[in-house]
């Protein structure tokens, strides 16, 4: 394993790289974490795939950023993926992070998109992210603080549960609510929309639970290369509940 730092435009990104040969796999934590959560996925498959686990700017090892718009997060990460010789990767992004790697993927070449835990209807989403944007900090970790709570951390069984380290840093949190903040919740959910029916990659979707009865439907009319997989399991991070499962799908999609 390679533990180093990029440096781009904005500042630093801190990664790990794990891997000989192999299809390059990228993955992005969920909003307050680090690379840490997907340490064990990183370790399983780097047997056969470059695969490199990063620190989104504001967290972890990685520093912040003037702007998080995701379009310019985008436009940085494709730039480590390029400077890191991966190819074009199989972008795999966590919670909000699986709305990053679906912009990303709407803008630059992948070998697929992997979507953990994330709907990719967001309007309600949006409005949520809209109250929250009048707190002041006291306010927005305490609300933050509510929304881990809400995560079940304490099912993701251990040693892995040490991993999920929740960090709700005020200024960035309200960094990257600032993209959903721009628009309106309406004009947000044709963006994201928009993005997706533009992929032409395969498109997986990995759920603890059903998001909503038709969700699968929803999705493949959106993206008819879409595919859902959904564990029944507790809490909000499906790949650490059943990482041979998870593991077993990404490669599956990794090789095409």
């Amino acid at each position: 394993m390679v533990e180093d730092v990029w440096t781009g435009p904005e500042g630093t990104w801190a990664y790990e790289r794990r891997g000989a040969s192999g299809p390059g796999i990228v993955l992005l934590h969920g909003m307050m974490f680090d690379r840490a959560m997907w340490r064990p996925v990183a370790e399983n498959l780097a047997r056969d795939h470059i695969v490199v686990s990063l620190d989104l700017p504001g967290h972890g090892a990685s520093s912040p950023r003037r702007r998080y718009a995701y379009d310019e997060v985008a436009t940085d990460l494709d730039a480590l993926v390029r400077d890191l010789r991966v190819g074009d990767p199989v972008i795999v992004g966590h919670s909000a992070a699986a709305l990053l790697a679906t912009r990303y993927a709407a803008r630059h070449p992948v070998r697929a998109v992997v979507n953990v835990d994330q709907p990719l209807a967001v309007a309600e989403l949006a409005e949520r992210l809209g109250a929250a944007g009048a707190l002041d900090d006291e306010q927005l970790v305490q609300l933050t603080e509510l929304l881990i709570a809400s995560m079940s951390l304490d099912s993701i069984p251990e040693p892995h549960r040490a991993l999920v380290s929740p960090q709700p840093t005020p200024d960035v949190v309200r960094g990257w609510q600032q993209e959903m903040l721009a628009t309106t919740p309406e004009g947000l959910q044709t963006w994201i929309e928009t993005s997706a029916r533009s992929i032409t990659a395969p498109y997986l979707a990995v759920f603890s639970r059903e998001p909503w009865p038709g969700h699968d439907s929803w999705l493949r009319k959106l993206m008819p290369q879409a595919r859902c997989e959904v564990y029944n399991v507790e809490g909000h991070f499906p790949h650490l509940m059943d990482i041979a499962r998870f593991t077993a799908s990404l490669r599956d999609v990794a090789a095409g």
